[in-house]
């Protein structure tokens, strides 16, 4: 018999984990044109994926939402499991306090006058040794695992979408005072 007084439990956050793979699978070229046409926000997403299967293989309590929400907080500490993981396959990565440094100073430079703030698109450079080692990582550990390269649909959705308005932008930013 059911406790009516009992409080409902809930499932907040389904954390799937494949066994095979370590960190979240991408290509490079799928991660850089993403981070290009989302403005950043596929970092985001990035880091999201990356900490759901930290948390799937360390059994931890964390949220993955909240570590990519504050990834300026939290983006040493997956570059440090990513370095971690990398030297014990014998994977070379640099720093993991350099990429985290770099990536948090890339990422706060759309403060900048404009065109300069456009510097800031280039956050994802960080992010592209992190994502070799972790690519090197899963191919030893399942090397037949799907290395996630194709664009599926919203990928280019977001491509199609990010070059409209990525387009207006550099337009607006180039154009003389008092005709934007």
């Amino acid at each position: 018999m059911e406790n009516p007084y009992q409080a409902p439990a809930a499932q907040l956050e389904q954390v799937t984990v494949s066994d095979d793979i370590v960190f979240f699978p991408v290509s490079t070229t799928k991660l850089v044109v993403l981070s290009i046409f989302s403005f950043g926000l596929y970092e985001l997403y990035w880091f999201y994926k990356n900490w759901v299967l930290v948390k799937g293989r360390e059994k931890s309590n964390i949220s993955p939402f909240w570590r990519a929400f504050f990834a300026f907080f939290t983006c040493h500490s997956l570059f440090t499991r990513i370095s971690d993981e990398a030297k014990s396959d014998g994977i070379p990565v640099p720093a993991p306090g350099l990429l985290a440094a770099a990536w948090i100073i890339l990422t706060i430079l759309y403060r900048l006058p404009d065109p300069y703030s456009l510097i800031s698109m280039l956050s994802f450079i960080p992010l592209i040794p992190a994502q070799k080692a972790i690519n090197s990582i899963n191919r030893k550990a399942a090397p037949d695992h799907d290395g996630n390269h194709k664009f599926g649909a919203a990928n280019i959705a977001v491509v199609v979408i990010g070059g409209i308005m990525l387009a207006l932008v550099i337009v607006g930013t180039f154009l003389p005072e008092g005709q934007a």
